[in-house]
């Protein structure tokens, strides 16, 4: 299959953090690009200044987070419009033939109002792209549509609270997709410790890739504990537990699976093949292939919604694995395992490129300077320590200065840990953590 040339803005944009010092903006580009964001309000060009953050994840692939900061503090509950503006005057030309895709209906640009009093937020979680229903995302789009037809204003902003992917229930259809889009973006492949393959990039093509990637997992004295933690060995329903023989492992498959649940850009070049699938799942890869195309079809309105209202975000399991950190026990048996520990700190360093740094992102000054010395236009130089740094990280909570503000809470990460049992599930947040939370709520009528 021949591939159609790949669009400038291959994702996004996504706004995110917005307030009244200005706002940000998540996309990727298909090549290097410096850009502008401009802004307007009643048709008045508002004086505005752009930081433009750059990490590069892949040879045609470029994660921008853009913050664009007004001279003067933007109106709450007004209607703005912004625009980027690329300043090569070719790419400014194909961005131009692709926004259209992007504004709703006698719109030719891109528009959103600064949440204040908060009177109507949305709120979403646990999106699987192979669910057999449709997908409520676009009811964002619908919202926003009605708006600008002279109906209802749109909801004040998008809280996703968790499993925005599924790295640990994915489609055999999907991991195909995944698969392609690394290859056609060249997505950064990495060094691999104690599996039976060195490098993620022999993932593609190998005999495991899809549905028994438990068999990746190495013949050691812990493997059956892995395995169990990993793939399978779950109360689920037999579809979700087959499902988990896809795990994501590289990072590379976590970027491609967030490119490809919120744009539409790359599948018009994704074609699925059974053939590439052992026999006794050829049947179940059809079934799911089915849900993954009309899955696929609807991205459009999802991608145009995101563009225009503002949206935060925090993980919950699925967008690392399940049962991310359930005991004691459990993070015992997966952060001493080198494959383990990679699968897990890829899934999270996948969550700060493409969710967490654009919620607030001069939150994450130390962990873009490591992330800056590890993605190069070589390859990760140190992904190791890129990893153990997210590790460590404790900061990933965060506070709106809404009325009433909004506290977003990390319940995964610092976790209190029984000291009677290593199985014995831990509290959802440590006695420090707990302690902060508190304090920020002393003298709040309501949050």
């Amino acid at each position: 299959m021949t591939s159609s040339p790949l669009p400038l803005v291959i994702a996004g944009p996504v706004l995110r953090h917005t307030q009244q010092a200005g706002f940000t903006l998540w996309l990727v580009t298909s090549e290097p690009a410096d850009i502008d964001v401009s802004l307007h309000q009643a048709q008045q060009a508002q004086n505005s200044n752009t930081t433009d953050r750059v990490i590069q994840v892949g040879e045609k692939a470029f994660i921008h987070v853009l913050t664009c900061s007004p001279q003067s503090p933007l109106a709450a509950n007004t209607l703005y419009h912004y625009q980027l503006n690329f300043n090569h005057t070719e790419q400014q030309q194909r961005w131009q033939s692709e926004l259209p895709s992007l504004c709703y209906p006698g719109q030719n640009d891109l528009h959103f109002r600064v949440p204040a009093a908060l009177s109507n937020v949305l709120h979403g979680s646990c999106r699987k792209p192979h669910h057999p229903s449709e997908d409520s995302l676009v009811r964002v789009d619908e919202l926003i549509h009605q708006e600008c037809e002279g109906g209802a204003q749109r909801p004040d902003l998008l809280l996703m609270t968790g499993d925005q992917i599924y790295a640990d229930d994915v489609a055999g259809p999907m991991l195909q997709a995944i698969i392609q889009t690394i290859r056609r973006l060249g997505l950064f492949h990495e060094d691999l410790d104690e599996a039976i393959v060195d490098s993620t990039a022999q993932l593609d093509g190998h005999p495991y890739c899809y549905y028994h990637r438990q068999q990746i997992l190495p013949q050691v004295a812990t493997n059956t504990a892995l395995s169990k933690l990993f793939f399978g060995a779950k109360k689920k329903p037999v579809f979700t537990s087959v499902n988990a023989q896809n795990h994501l492992i590289g990072l590379a498959e976590v970027i491609a699976m967030y490119l490809l649940v919120w744009s539409q850009s790359l599948w018009a070049d994704i074609s699925f093949n059974a053939d590439e699938v052992d026999p006794d799942h050829q049947a179940l890869f059809d079934r799911e292939a089915d849900i993954i195309e009309q899955f696929s079809k609807s991205l459009g309105q999802v991608r145009r919604a995101l563009a225009h209202i503002p949206t935060y975000m925090i993980f919950d399991d699925h967008d690392v694995t399940d049962d991310w950190n359930l005991t004691h026990g459990w993070e015992q048996e997966v952060y001493g395992h080198p494959l383990s520990r990679r699968m897990v700190g890829n899934a999270l360093a996948g969550y700060w490129l493409c969710q967490g740094w654009a919620n607030q992102p001069d939150r994450f000054t130390a962990i873009e300077k490591l992330a800056n010395e590890n993605f190069t236009a070589q390859g990760m130089m140190n992904h190791p320590a890129f990893i153990d740094a997210l590790f460590d990280w404790e900061q990933w909570h965060y506070q709106l200065d809404t009325q009433p503000p909004v506290h977003v809470l990390d319940t995964r990460t610092r976790r209190w840990r029984s000291e009677s049992s290593l199985n014995k599930p831990s509290g959802l947040m440590d006695w420090e953590a707990l302690c902060e939370f508190q304090h920020q709520l002393i003298g709040q009528d309501a949050v």
